[in-house]
């Protein structure tokens, strides 16, 4: 098995630093365990082009989506313990969140994107964004864009808000604290990365699977961010993967996918 590591390990080098060299301006990171151990930690390119600082493992990137999938671990680690339940309606414990149609959403609704409210709140500015209170009060106020429940559309931009205010009001605690403090134990992990629901995408249109919070590609489960962000696991191998770049890019066949499989071939090949 070490020499079959070290051989992907040597592979993903090469393709990390040929995506390097391909975008002179940006930089990526690529990391990968299996069965909690490391088994992929590669860095490569600038972090800054006007200076040329090298991008490293402690430079923080802004990685679109990926944080949807720690944000249902929470929920289901809360879960677990019977903290939170899956058919817990939002307007329970969220004082207000019951208008306009809202009453009857579930956090399994907002787990699934069912919950039918995908759009940012009217009038939202980049400001908003950092404003919790404002931007959980525009939320409460919405009006849902489909019958909660009735069909999927990814929410894009309000998932975190949605779950991240019922952890607060159920815990009294950040969904940040919670995630650095709390596990999923294999069983749950299982039970939560079965297909939950399918079919076409409100938001992005084609057909699309998901489990109880995360995404499904191939075998593996959790969330890929628009213009190079990844994060997921296949938990029949024990294998987590994760990769990010610091300059977003868009378009087919994108280079971080390529990696992703490479890496779960290899592991699959190797037992």
């Amino acid at each position: 098995m070490i020499d079959h590591r070290n051989a992907l390990v040597d592979r993903v080098r090469t393709a990390v630093d040929d995506l390097a060299a391909a975008d002179p301006a940006g930089g990526l990171q690529v990391a990968a365990y299996l069965h909690g151990e490391p088994i992929l930690a590669l860095c490569a390119g600038v972090a800054d082009p006007d200076t040329g600082r090298p991008l490293t493992a402690g430079t923080p990137i802004f990685s679109c989506s990926v944080g949807k999938g720690l944000a249902a671990t929470v929920v289901h680690v809360l879960a677990e313990r019977g903290v939170l339940d899956y058919d817990l309606r939002l307007a329970e414990v969220w004082p207000g969140f019951d208008r306009n149609g809202k009453q009857d959403i579930t956090l399994a609704h907002v787990l699934t994107h069912t919950a039918g409210l995908p759009e940012l709140p009217a009038g939202s500015t980049v400001r908003d964004l950092t404003d919790r209170d404002r931007m959980c009060a525009a939320l409460a106020a919405a009006t849902p864009v489909w019958e909660p429940g009735t069909r999927q559309g990814y929410h894009v931009w309000t998932y975190g808000w949605l779950v991240g205010e019922v952890v607060r009001r159920v815990t009294g605690r950040s969904i940040g604290t919670e995630l650095a403090e709390r596990l999923i134990s294999p069983e749950r992990l299982r039970r939560v990365s079965a297909v939950a629901v399918t079919g076409p995408d409100w938001t992005f249109g084609g057909e699309v699977t998901r489990t109880l919070g995360y995404g499904v590609e191939g075998r593996m489960f959790g969330y890929d961010g628009l213009g190079g962000s990844i994060a997921g696991a296949a938990a029949d191998l024990g294998l987590s993967f994760a990769a990010t770049r610091n300059i977003v890019a868009f378009g087919d066949g994108d280079p971080l996918e390529r990696l992703r499989a490479l890496v779960l071939d290899a592991v699959s090949a190797a037992g």
